[in-house]
């Protein structure tokens, strides 16, 4: 029961995005291409040659996370697309990749949000060439603030080919949760056993001197 419903996972919550970029060829459309240019070739249908053969050639860079980058998504026309969506603050290119968008709630900054700013960028390009990220401008805890960042055409944590991950936040996440779990350890009183302890640390415990 549990393996169902976890293979039924809504979308929000793994962050799958719409168009997926990094998979397999698939072999069945991947043959049917190769025949279309043969049976084309020997025609003589040259426009058909060409049109099989640029759709298989986007499949293969699609399928090793290449951006296509002639047709690389207009920054400004993507920056004014985001700022007409309902909820958002500001938008802004942090570099060539990396689009920061800023929205007003936290129910906002999910990949449901996510998925839609890309949707509404695809016609302008290949968005496999886009990363977004969204912030809360309501944020006032420290989980809160954290930078929810998906490449559009990636899973959550996946980059595109030659693609630099990029830290959005000040203080990284892993450090704010490790934080997080010491002060809820402190707090239930969970603190180190002498048995907790390497031999290198107990001794040194051992040699200060009581008051």
């Amino acid at each position: 029961m549990l393996a169902l419903m976890s293979a039924c996972a809504p979308e929000e919550q793994v962050g799958a995005p719409t168009t997926r970029a990094g998979q397999p060829l698939n072999p069945a459309e991947t043959a049917a291409r190769i025949a279309a240019i043969n049976a084309a070739a020997t025609l003589g249908n040259q426009a058909v040659v060409q049109e099989q053969f640029t759709a298989l050639h986007s499949d293969m860079m699609k399928s090793m996370r290449l951006q296509d980058v002639t047709r690389r998504v207009d920054p400004e026309a993507a920056r004014s697309i985001v700022l007409q969506m309902q909820g958002v603050r500001g938008a802004a290119w942090v570099d060539t990749q990396n689009l920061l968008v800023r929205v007003s709630g936290p129910e906002l900054k999910s990949y449901a949000t996510l998925n839609e700013i890309c949707s509404r960028l695809d016609p302008l390009g290949d968005t496999l060439g886009v990363t977004v990220n969204l912030q809360d401008v309501t944020a006032t805890t420290g989980d809160a603030v954290n930078t929810l960042t998906r490449n559009c055409q990636l899973m959550p944590g996946e980059q595109a080919f030659a693609e630099m991950p990029r830290k959005m936040d000040v203080i990284d996440p892993e450090l704010r949760a490790q934080h997080a779990r010491n002060a809820a350890n402190a707090r239930s009183g969970n603190v180190k056993s002498q048995n907790d302890y390497s031999k290198g640390d107990q001794a040194a415990i051992d040699a200060i001197p009581e008051m």
